[in-house]
C-alpha cells in the first residue's frame, strides 16, 4: 500500500502536474512559437502515449483519468482559437484501444457500469480544477460533481443515459472487450464537441495541408468501432462536406507539398469510415479523387500533373475491372435462377454507382478530354 502511495506521489509531482502547468502555459499563449511547436508536436504526444503505457495502481487511476480529460478539453480549445493543430496527436493517442496501453485494460464489468474514470468533470477532479479555468465557460463540460449514483449532465441525466446516444457496445464489437476508462475519454471528447471542432477545422483558412488534413481525421478512425452508426454517420457527412471544400479551395502552393502517399492514406481513411458507417461510399469516393486528381491536372507543377493524370488513368482502370466482375456476379445469379433484381441490396448500389458512364460524364464535364 505504500509502495502504491509512493508511485502515485512520483507520477504526480514528476509528470501529471508539470505536463498540466505546461499545458496551461500553452493555452494563455505563453509559450514561444518554438516551445509551443515542440510541445504539441513532440512532448506531450510522447509523454502521453509513456503515462498510458504504465502498469499504475488502482488508486493512481482516477489522477490519470483527469490529465487525460483535461488534455483533451485543452486540446478543442486550441484547436478552435489557435493554429496549433499538431496537439491531435496527443489525442490521436489518448483515443486509441491498444493493448499496449495498460491503462485501457479491458474490464470485466459492462461500460455502462464505470470505472474509476467515469465520474463527470474527472478532468477537474484531483487538481484539474485549476487548470481547467483556462477554458472559456461555454466551452468547459457542465458536470463538475460526482457520486455513487453517477454525473448528471445539466439536463439531469445520469452520464450512463447520455453515453447511450453515442456509445455502440454491440454494433461493431463485444462490450467486454472495451475498457470504461476507454469509453470515458471518448465520452469526454465527444461531450466538448472535439469531433465537430477538428472536422470543422478541415474547411478553415488558412487550409492545412493534406498531412495535417490526415492528422484531424485520425481520432474518428481510432473510435469508429465504439460509436453508434447513426453518430457516425453525422460526422461522415461533415467529414465528406469540409473535405470537398478543401479540395476545391486547395491553392498550388499547398498541393504542392502533398505527396502520392498522402493522398494514398486520405482515401484508405475515408474507405475504413464509411465501410464501418455502412454508408454506400463508392460514388462519393470516387467524387472526391476525382476532384483532387482534377486539381493536380491543372497545378503549374509538373509532377503534380502527371499525378493526377495517373490516377484518373487507374480509376478508369478499376471502374472497368469491377463493372465486368459485378456484370459475371449478376450472371452467374441469373443462371442459378435468381434475376438481378433479386440480387442483394449492397450488389445492386455497387452496380449502379459504379457504372463507367458516370467517369465518362464527368470527364466530359471536366473537359478532361
Amino acid at each position: 500500500m505504500e509502495a502504491d502511495e509512493d508511485w502515485e506521489g512520483d507520477i504526480e509531482a514528476q509528470v501529471l502536474a508539470p505536463l498540466e502547468q505546461l499545458i496551461k502555459l500553452l493555452l494563455h499563449g505563453r509559450l514561444t512559437a518554438e516551445q509551443a511547436d515542440f510541445v504539441c508536436g513532440v512532448s506531450l504526444p510522447r509523454l502521453t502515449a509513456w503515462v498510458l503505457k504504465l502498469r499504475l495502481p488502482s488508486s493512481a487511476t482516477l489522477r490519470v483519468a483527469s490529465y487525460l480529460h483535461f488534455v483533451l478539453e485543452v486540446s478543442v480549445a486550441l484547436v478552435r482559437k489557435t493554429d496549433y493543430w499538431e496537439i491531435v496527436d496527443t489525442v490521436r493517442y489518448i483515443l486509441t484501444d491498444s493493448q499496449a496501453y495498460h491503462f485501457y485494460a479491458p474490464a470485466p464489468s459492462k461500460p455502462g457500469a464505470r470505472g474509476p474514470g467515469g465520474r463527470a468533470g474527472a478532468s477537474r477532479d484531483a487538481g484539474g480544477a485549476e487548470q481547467g479555468g483556462g477554458l472559456d465557460e461555454e466551452e468547459r463540460s457542465s458536470g463538475d460533481h460526482s457520486g455513487s449514483e453517477g454525473s448528471r449532465s445539466d439536463d439531469g441525466r445520469p452520464e450512463v443515459e447520455r453515453a447511450c446516444e453515442w456509445y455502440s457496445p454491440s454494433e461493431y464489437s463485444p462490450s467486454e472487450d472495451v475498457s470504461p476508462l476507454y469509453i470515458r475519454s471518448v465520452e469526454v471528447f465527444h461531450a466538448a464537441g472535439g469531433f465537430d471542432t477538428l472536422v470543422a477545422r478541415i474547411a478553415q483558412t488558412p487550409l492545412l495541408n493534406l498531412t495535417a488534413v490526415l492528422m484531424l481525421l485520425r481520432p474518428l478512425v481510432k473510435v469508429k468501432e465504439v460509436l453508434k452508426k447513426a453518430v457516425l454517420q453525422g460526422h461522415l457527412r461533415r467529414v465528406e462536406a469540409a473535405l470537398t471544400h478543401y479540395v476545391s479551395a486547395l491553392s498550388d502552393e499547398v498541393l504542392k507539398l502533398a505527396d502520392r502517399k498522402s493522398m494514398g492514406d486520405l482515401h484508405k481513411c475515408l474507405e475504413a469510415l464509411y465501410d464501418h458507417a455502412r454508408l454506400p461510399g463508392a460514388q462519393r469516393l470516387d467524387k472526391l479523387r476525382l476532384a483532387l486528381a482534377l486539381k493536380c491536372l491543372r497545378t503549374p507543377n509538373l509532377e503534380k500533373r502527371l499525378h493526377g493524370l495517373s490516377e484518373i488513368k487507374e480509376m478508369i482502370v478499376l471502374l472497368l475491372h469491377k463493372q465486368e466482375y459485378l456484370r459475371s456476379f449478376a450472371d452467374r445469379a441469373e443462371r442459378e435462377g435468381r434475376t438481378h433484381r433479386g440480387a442483394s441490396p449492397a450488389v445492386q448500389l455497387q452496380l449502379a454507382q459504379s457504372a463507367p458512364e458516370l467517369l465518362v460524364e464527368w470527364l466530359q464535364r471536366e473537359r478532361v478530354v
